[in-house]
């Protein structure tokens, strides 16, 4: 009854629940109208923005105190590389190739800390996730999941690694079994694990997500796409694991729905201490969450770094040019900063350049390079190397040079 808002406004007053407001005539002209009984006191304090919906404050985990050289590995890439073989022919078939999907990628994830993933589609994020979330051994290079190299350990030890690695997928509709009631879709993992204390810990974890334990044996079409997302979320967590794979976790959901998803993802990181690989295309999400950000091209690492260093002075060619695409909330400055555009489109995996795989599209390489500069990059492939005077700064670009590229502060997000 009364305001269907209430529920959620933070200005809720008694009468709010007396009678749905109608929608009247405000402002000055008449030109617009809004159904809120507080609507002129809203007006006449200016009480907008922050001061009505201020952003929480989720505290640190006692983990994330501890200096990141200290902390244990909770996965370790080492040189990995997945391909795939190209076939050709209906009946009698052949490799003609190979598609290079992933081609030695070298990353790590510290416990309590949330490593980005980003890049344009094509460039290998999900095969990665793929090999991850196997823990099958790859074909070349290391993949260490908590300490335990995938290659080494047998099916048992392989069936207990997996409580401890969980997964959260990009559309929440594709990942919840429509036929299966929300209580059966969480408790799958419990009971595949044999856990006892099923119907409790269901309860436990809807509340955990933010939703109500007697909406358990409701159906996953009955919720809104947040809703399912974090129903989602409550399976992953089911069986307690210590790093959570984000697999666009808010790629699908309207923007309002996004930020109450993050905000629950970094509110469950530092309750629970989590480590979090999170792939994105939305740079700006990447930005909130992150502490880490790894930018693959074409089954490449081009930079890796903290977010502060990589966001504020990135040094590759091509996350100067990603970063640059990133909206600005403030018109006078998106209209004069300057715009890096890419030309041409991402090289099939099965056919990469020599060398540098970015060359074919990298602004440095055709207007800045001399013809030996140019050379080299045509016959030496650039190796991930730290930047000179930085602590977790690397770029794969034989002449890294960091700039200043304009883009939202965490502030102007927020706002």
């Amino acid at each position: 009854p009364g305001c269907p808002f209430a529920p959620r406004c933070p200005m809720r007053v008694d009468m709010c629940d007396d009678e749905e407001p109608p929608l009247i005539p405000f402002g000055p002209g008449g030109g617009r109208s809004v159904a809120c009984i507080r609507s002129h006191e809203i007006e006449h304090k200016g009480l907008t923005g922050a001061d009505v919906f201020p952003v929480p404050v989720i505290p640190p985990s006692e983990v994330v105190r501890v200096p990141r050289a200290e902390r244990a590995t909770v996965l370790e890439l080492d040189n990995m590389i997945r391909h795939y073989p190209l076939m050709k022919g209906a009946v009698m078939k052949r490799r003609v190739g190979t598609v290079y999907a992933v081609d030695g990628i070298t990353l790590d994830i510290a416990e309590g800390e949330t490593l980005a993933l980003v890049g344009e589609s094509g460039c290998g994020k999900t095969t990665t996730l793929q090999q991850i979330m196997q823990l099958a051994p790859p074909e070349g290079g290391r993949v260490v999941v908590l300490g335990k190299d995938s290659a080494k350990i047998d099916k048992a030890a392989r069936r207990a690694l997996r409580r401890d690695v969980q997964i959260v997928f990009q559309d929440p509709m594709a990942a919840l079994d429509p036929r299966m009631p929300v209580q059966d879709i969480i408790a799958e993992p419990l009971r595949a694990h044999g856990r006892k204390d099923v119907r409790a810990r269901v309860a436990e974890l809807l509340e955990l997500v933010g939703l109500s334990p007697e909406h358990a044996e409701r159906y996953p079409s009955q919720f809104s796409g947040g809703q399912r997302q974090r129903i989602g979320i409550a399976r992953a967590l089911a069986l307690e694991p210590k790093l959570l794979v984000l697999d666009e976790p808010v790629s699908a959901l309207d923007v309002s729905i996004q930020a109450g998803v993050i905000n629950l993802l970094e509110e469950l990181k530092n309750t629970l201490g989590l480590s979090y690989l999170f792939v994105a295309h939305d740079l700006a999400v990447v930005r909130h969450l992150a502490d880490r950000v790894a930018v693959m091209y074409l089954g490449k690492i081009a930079e890796i770094g903290t977010v502060e260093e990589v966001y504020d002075h990135p040094a590759h060619p091509y996350t100067q040019a990603l970063l640059s695409a990133i909206p600005l909330p403030d018109p006078e400055m998106e209209r004069t900063r300057k715009r890096i555009l890419l030309e041409g489109d991402l090289p099939s995996p099965a056919n990469p350049p020599t060398g540098c795989r970015f060359r074919t599209r990298c602004p440095k390489f055709a207007t800045q390079l001399d013809e030996a500069q140019r050379q080299r990059c045509v016959d030496e492939e650039p190796s991930v190397a730290r930047l000179a005077g930085a602590v977790d700064h690397g770029a794969a670009c034989h002449y890294a040079e960091e700039i200043e590229v304009i883009t939202a502060s965490d502030d102007q997000e927020e706002k």
